[in-house]
């Protein structure tokens, strides 16, 4: 499964649609190290810092092939199904509107 995949089960688990906009990703690096030079040294957490920002430049792909192979695991649930559950339990908790 690639990042794009999962985010749009993710999304759909929620009963929304993937965001499609896309915005290059240099104004936000910029930022993001002007906010660690900036706000580090006073002992300030960055809302924005480049670590972060490693999901959207990285393209990721999920596999549980390592797991089964290395431990024998074998996903009882989907992850369409499994992403809806957690979503409902978010919910239930009061993390996510209804």
């Amino acid at each position: 499964m690639t990042t794009r995949d999962l985010v749009q089960r993710v999304a759909a688990a929620l009963g929304r649609t993937a965001p499609v906009w896309r915005a290059p990703l240099w104004p936000f690096l910029t930022a993001a190290v002007i906010f660690e030079r900036t706000l580090s040294p006073l002992g300030i957490q960055p809302p924005l810092h480049r670590r972060r920002l490693d999901f959207f430049r990285k393209s990721f792909v999920f596999s549980t092939a390592k797991a089964k192979r290395l431990l024998g695991f074998t996903p009882v649930i989907a992850f369409r199904e499994g992403a809806a559950e957690t979503a409902k339990w978010y919910r239930e908790q009061g993390y996510l509107d209804r």
